[in-house]
């Protein structure tokens, strides 16, 4: 298991581009699933017509770790998927 270091608090994902999150600028974001459905995760740029950089989809209680630029936002399906700000410690 990876050792983090947690940078702030967990939040539920925003469900759409215009509430997408950049989490405080976050480089890695710590992922988790809470929903028993797969859900899509959107990756999208901070412009003011946002392009999306790319997605994937979460399995159900599946959890991943999504480095990123500090200002690219983050989105997801449903507001079961928890998203939290966190650096690698290695």
């Amino acid at each position: 298991m990876a050792r983090i270091n947690v940078k702030g608090a967990q939040v539920n994902a925003p469900t759409g581009t215009g509430a997408a999150t950049n989490l405080s600028k976050a480089t890695c974001v710590y992922i988790i699933n809470t929903n028993a459905s797969v859900q899509l995760i959107t990756i999208q740029d901070d412009a003011g017509s946002p392009t999306t950089l790319g997605t994937f989809t979460i399995g159900a209680g599946a959890s991943h770790f999504l480095e990123k630029n500090p200002t690219d936002e983050i989105f997801a399906a449903s507001a079961d998927v928890k998203l939290t700000p966190v650096a690698m410690v290695p």
